[in-house]
């Protein structure tokens, strides 16, 4: 039930910004052959209640992911995204507003349905941006990898 100022809020952060950090680094990525990264989340393409705005805006990132992928290779830059899932930060506090208790209820919910039986710790997202940002990710463009002990699958 969010207005019109927290939905632009949502897409700001997860779609302008991304966007616009892209558009100022290109010099760079250009002469380095880099690569960039952006961040979703398995609710990008998978639908959670109560995430709406904020699962439209992954999505968005996760298409303009594989646009830019396109687009941008010709300039020998890569581009993926890592969908994270569910990962011990402070989102379901500070994004979310929830309190002490309904955030407990959200990580016993989660935890149960993801199935390797763990939320994420941010070294586990952290380590598949530094791969992909490295040698091993030298060959792999346009990908979304999932990051999430297989909730996107249950």
């Amino acid at each position: 039930d969010a207005d019109a100022d927290q939905i632009r809020a949502i897409f700001e952060v997860n779609v302008v910004g991304p966007s616009l950090l892209a558009r100022a680094a290109m010099p760079h990525l250009e002469a380095s052959k880099g690569a960039i990264i952006n961040l979703s989340s398995t609710f990008g393409h998978k639908a959670g209640a109560l995430l709406s705005h904020y699962g439209a805006s992954k999505a968005a990132i996760e298409h303009l992911t594989r646009c830019w992928a396109l687009e941008l290779a010709p300039r020998g830059i890569r581009v993926n995204a890592v969908a994270a899932g569910p990962t011990e930060t402070d989102f379901l506090a500070e994004r979310m507003g929830l309190t002490p208790d309904q955030i407990q209820a959200v990580k016993a919910d989660e935890t149960a349905r993801i199935p390797l039986g763990r939320r994420g710790q941010p070294a586990d997202v952290a380590q598949v941006i530094v791969a992909l940002a490295g040698s091993m990710g030298g060959w792999i463009t346009g990908q979304v990898l999932a990051v999430d002990g297989g909730l996107n699958i249950a």
